[in-house]
């Protein structure tokens, strides 16, 4: 029986046998790709292909020319072109190709061409230093929103221009103007500006000038007072000397002085705190405070060392009432702030330059700058040609306005007038030692009921004017008041009452070191006002 002869075989496609499958003379078949496998002598795996892929291998040996020739089988595509060996010279053209070359159309038939090399592009900084690149470009773009143009030059060059020098161009707090491609920016004179161009200057130049026409401020604001808005650009502003100033201009550095030229009064205030002690008796929920603070807040009220809320209290006048009565021997304490206002009269330096024409003693009014002379006693240097003089030897001066010298003056001396500054106090004005205002309104016709208080050892004498309304009817009448540090004396004069009887009995007394007025009214609900003036307790000896 004949023996079969078996090849080692696989039905795997694209599956290739192994060196290590294969001894030399060995053959092994795919049978699903038609291909027949061996081990050549370079112990490399080679196949013979089966007849229907032998047409997709062409081999062109030696020197061959194709001339108006197709080759149909196999077509060179992309799928056959890597199974298409060509070995010794390829002629095309009548040129062979050099390395590196490749083969292109003409339209009418093959030639050999260098392809263009592919290109980087690199960004460089000022130093030329690249700081970034791409490689393998082929094609640029140029953006014409960032200024670019491209023009056609013909026989394959191109030329690359760059329009618009700024992108952007701000100004503060406005928006950005931003060029497209080849862009205008354009410059409109505003109100009051002329706009000039010199495209013959080298830079060319742009030129802004503010015309007449402008104003220079168009508002002008004080504190406190209207503002002065310019109507146009040829308003004028006038100034105007108040009390005690004087203006004088310079046309020639346009400038303008401003002079003090009288005395000048100002407030200088003090604070103090006056402190009022009491006990609570458990039912009383008004009470004197000796003085009329401003406000509600300038009352500091403590039971038994704890400050009282002020929706506890409010203040009427000199009278605190609580919301409600303190408990029983609660301590009260109030804490008055107040002020003291001191009225000062105050002198700037003044120079006062006069140019003598006549023979005279005497120097007053105004000077060469229109500045009117006034002074301080003791407060003033006077010089003649220079050399100051000697007060009371030379010159005398206390009126505080003219200046009489011992020796006459002559034509052409110029006599310099110096004013030094100076304060003094004019007037001390106090809640306490001033005028003070009160007011009580007694719901009952309890006796002896405190409608003001005051520290004894603060003041020894007060003066009261009293009034007292009832329905339809007044009773009005002075009080003084004064004490010896154990007793308080009273007297009551100039009363008047408008009904059949008084109102009212007004006494006083000294307890707990503080000074009490009280009233005893005639009905209820009588309404109490008054007025205090007091003066300081000087120590008794």
């Amino acid at each position: 029986m004949a023996n079969r002869v078996k090849l080692k075989k696989s039905a795997i496609q694209n599956k290739v046998p192994l060196l290590t499958d294969l001894e030399y003379g060995e053959l092994a078949l795919n049978y699903t790709d038609g291909k027949l496998f061996y081990k050549d002598s370079t112990n490399a795996i080679k196949f013979f292909p089966d007849s229907t892929q032998l047409a997709s291998y062409a081999t062109i040996a030696g020197t061959e020319t194709l001339l108006n020739k197709t080759l149909t089988s196999p077509t060179i595509n992309s799928a056959t072109a890597n199974n298409l060996t060509l070995t010794g010279t390829l002629t095309a053209g009548g040129l062979a190709g050099t390395n590196g070359q490749i083969l292109q159309s003409t339209g009418i038939g093959v030639q050999w061409v260098t392809p263009a090399a592919a290109l980087t592009v690199s960004e460089i900084n000022g130093s030329n230093v690249i700081t970034g690149s791409v490689s393998n470009v082929s094609v640029l773009r140029f953006d014409t929103d960032s200024g670019f143009d491209v023009t056609d030059l013909g026989s394959g060059a191109v030329k690359i221009g760059m329009n618009s020098t700024f992108k952007t161009w701000e100004v503060t707090g406005q928006s950005p103007l931003v060029a497209t491609g080849l862009d205008t920016v354009r410059f409109i004179a505003g109100t009051g500006m002329t706009i000039t161009t010199n495209p013959n200057s080298t830079p060319q130049s742009i030129t802004f000038n503010a015309t007449s026409s402008g104003n220079s401020f168009t508002t002008i604001a004080v504190a406190g007072q209207p503002n002065v808005v310019a109507d146009s650009g040829s308003d004028t502003l006038t100034l105007v000397a108040g009390s005690g100033i004087t203006l004088s201009t310079n046309s020639t550095n346009d400038s303008i002085t401003i002079t003090s030229t009288a005395a000048g009064g100002t407030a200088l205030s003090e604070n103090y705190i006056t402190v009022t002690s009491f006990v609570s008796d458990g039912t009383t929920t008004v009470y004197a405070l000796g003085l009329v603070p401003s406000t509600d807040e300038n009352v500091i009220v403590t039971i038994n060392g704890v400050v009282q809320s002020i929706a506890n209290y409010s203040v009427t006048g000199s009278n605190l009432t609580f919301v409600a009565a303190p408990n029983l021997n609660d301590k009260i304490e109030f804490r008055i702030i107040s002020g003291v206002t001191t009225d000062a009269s105050l002198r700037d330096f003044q120079k006062y330059l006069y140019n003598i024409t006549t023979t005279t003693s005497t120097i007053s009014g105004a000077d060469a700058n229109s500045n009117i002379l006034t002074y301080d006693t003791g407060k003033v240097d006077v010089y003649q040609n220079g050399v100051r003089l000697v007060e009371s030897v030379d010159y005398t001066a206390t009126n505080g306005t003219s200046i009489t010298f011992t020796t006459a003056l002559g034509n052409t001396d110029t006599v310099e007038i110096l004013s030094y500054g100076a304060a003094y106090i004019t007037q001390v004005i106090s809640p306490s030692t001033g005028l003070i205002s009160g007011e009580q309104s007694l719901v009952n016709t309890t006796a002896n009921q405190i409608v003001d208080s005051y520290s004894a050892t603060e003041f020894r004498t007060a003066k009261y004017l009293i009034q007292a309304i009832w329905t339809n009817q007044v009773h009005c009448t002075e009080v003084l008041v004064t004490h010896n540090g154990t007793d308080a004396f009273v007297t009551e004069y100039g009363t008047m009452y408008t009904g059949a009887s008084p109102l009212m009995t007004v006494s006083a007394t000294l307890a707990s070191g503080n000074i009490n007025l009280t009233v005893s009214p005639a009905n209820l609900s009588t309404q109490i006002d008054f007025k205090r003036i007091s003066v300081v307790a000087r120590t008794l000896s």
